[in-house]
């Protein structure tokens, strides 16, 4: 039996009801993965915040009479909107958690990402690079999605001793290629480092380090028709996700089925396809 996230006007209560067990769900899990997997100590504070947040939000859809207008748009200014913003709502509209309720001051800078489908056409990849310790063992990793948020391949790669500059150029390098070989010709590539896109397009001068791997990078750019984006780091965790086991398993390994991918990459993946954003403190 499906769940209703955003109730309608005739079904508002109970709407909500249903609503409150998935988000107390989602947000608790999230919490116990990043406890369990990057060693981030889980703050009541911080979740009981988040799951407020999201009734909130989902309160104030269903009791808007019109439509929501249009959200903000996180992007790049010459290049397509990669991610959605919306802004968090500040008046108190769930009288029954008044113990959880988060302040004025802290309600206002929350903020929804979400990630957004290509236009017709395109092909969309997100793409990643870790070091652990940074210099230390570093990896990259992304997914690639077609214009329907359907998923294409996924990888992961393990390159040894670096940086995380070096990480990210990789993994924008071995992503491009493997779109190329695919036969994949209009791309969009996102990233969250807009350092590197300035790099990649020319507004910034790199390092001298970093000019062998952009060159590599610019040769590709040059046999097909290639846009850089900036996503907000929180809509990029697909490939955050990616670049993590390339770092740690020190890997290489390229997913085309879509049962190959982890619980947590196909939950990521449904999430944004059906428009589901993640919290941007």
């Amino acid at each position: 039996m499906g769940l209703a996230l955003f109730p309608s006007s005739k079904n508002r209560a109970s709407g909500l009801e249903n609503s409150a067990p998935c988000v107390l769900l989602w947000e608790t899990w999230k919490a116990r993965n990043a406890a369990l997997f990057d060693d981030i100590r889980p703050s009541i504070q911080k979740l009981t915040h988040r799951i407020s947040w999201w009734l909130e939000f989902i309160q104030a859809r269903s009791l808007s009479s019109s439509p929501v207008p249009p959200p903000t748009t996180a992007h790049s200014s010459s290049h397509q909107p990669t991610s959605r913003v919306f802004p968090s709502p500040t008046t108190p509209l769930l009288q029954g958690l008044p113990s959880i309720h988060p302040s004025r001051e802290q309600a206002s800078i929350s903020a929804v990402v979400k990630w957004l489908q290509p236009p017709p056409g395109w092909t969309n990849i997100n793409v990643d690079g870790l070091a652990l310790g940074n210099p230390g063992p570093f990896g990259g990793g992304g997914i690639c999605r077609d214009e329907n948020g359907a998923f294409l391949f996924a990888f992961h790669e393990g390159y040894s001793l670096g940086s995380n500059v070096h990480a990210e150029l990789r993994a924008i390098h071995d992503g491009l290629l493997l779109c190329f070989s695919k036969g994949l010709k209009n791309i969009i590539l996102e990233l969250d480092s807009q350092l590197l896109i300035d790099f990649l397009t020319g507004r910034a001068s790199p390092g001298w380090k970093w000019r062998f791997w952009i060159s590599r990078i610019n040769q590709l750019v040059a046999s097909g028709h290639v846009k850089f984006a900036h996503i907000l780091r929180e809509g990029n965790a697909l490939a955050d996700a990616m670049a993590k086991l390339g770092s740690q398993e020190q890997s290489s390994r390229l997913l085309i089925s879509y049962t190959a991918l982890s619980p947590l990459v196909r939950g990521l993946l449904f999430l944004n396809k059906v428009g589901l954003g993640s919290i941007r403190p």
